[in-house]
């Protein structure tokens, strides 16, 4: 695992509770189910003042339901931070979303009939779903759900991107500490060339040579490291584009990138505008 000095060493522990979504936006998409269902409970037993009597059932449907979502945001999370991670490879992206929109679906839709089912037994009832009907009613309003919740992570995940170089610049920490078990490694941003995926560890490749190895996945690793330069190049390497000497096509139509110190690296043509060769700045600049 790996931090900057000044607070941030969990960075890559807390991307694990959201899935990496930054933890304000993971905030947001729990408090919208649960005032979703509120509003919707009063709502109802406003409106129709006939299910007074059954007001335990409509608080059943709808806290049903968003327990399930908010139980499921994880796996949310963790599957639009792939779809991120995909671009600007557009159809691998909506590739990814499909399979979220389909999982969260059937997850959703199985978890809240359970827990239904459950509570109406112990009430000593018995809660019917109403068959294929009852999917085919339910799947677009889960797709709209997906889409809210995928909107505001993405949006969340894709936002350190989105800023100035020189802002940038401006946030880099001056020290990244790697901790490799017992001991940890400590490097500038720019002294990172490159860090590779190794099972369930990764492989940091430094200028000096050393080769840290820590137990993290790759796209935690992506996320910390994004809004300081690092692009995917292939879905086993993250790169700092900063220190990208050379890109040579390769006769399958991917890329060969050679960066500062000849370390040659794959570059995958899904990733291939993240990793453009960087404009260098002027001497003296």
């Amino acid at each position: 695992m790996a931090g900057t000095n000044g607070g941030d060493g969990g960075a890559v522990g807390r991307a694990c509770v959201t899935g990496g979504v930054p933890p304000l936006a993971f905030a947001l998409c729990i408090a919208g189910p649960v005032a979703f269902a509120a509003i919707n409970i009063w709502t109802r037993l406003h409106d129709q003042p006939g299910l007074a009597g059954r007001a335990w059932e409509v608080v059943t449907w709808e806290a049903s339901s968003a327990a399930a979502t908010i139980v499921l945001l994880p796996v949310v999370a963790r599957i639009v931070r792939k779809a991120t991670g995909a671009l600007p490879a557009i159809g691998a992206a909506l590739a990814w979303h499909v399979a979220g929109l389909l999982a969260f679906f059937g997850l959703h839709v199985g978890s809240f009939v359970l827990l239904r089912v459950a509570v109406y037994a112990s009430m000593g009832s018995r809660y019917r779903f109403g068959g294929l009907g009852a999917w085919i009613y339910e799947f677009p309003k889960d797709g709209v759900s997906y889409l809210i919740l995928a909107a505001i992570m993405s949006a969340a995940l894709l936002r350190p991107r989105a800023a100035t170089p020189a802002a940038t610049r401006a946030r880099q920490p001056p020290v990244i500490s790697i901790r490799e078990g017992t001991r940890t490694h400590y490097a500038r941003p720019d002294e990172i060339l490159a860090v590779s995926s190794a099972g369930n560890y990764v492989e940091w490749h430094l200028e000096d040579g050393r080769k840290p190895l820590t137990r993290a996945s790759l796209a935690a690793v992506h996320t910390q490291l994004a809004p300081l330069g690092f692009v995917r190049t292939h879905r086993s390497w993250l790169v700092n584009r900063r220190r990208i000497t050379a890109i040579a096509a390769t006769r399958s139509g991917d890329h060969q990138l050679t960066l500062a110190g000849g370390i040659t690296v794959p570059g995958s043509r899904r990733y291939a505008a993240a990793f453009e060769v960087p404009q260098r700045e002027p001497a003296g600049a």
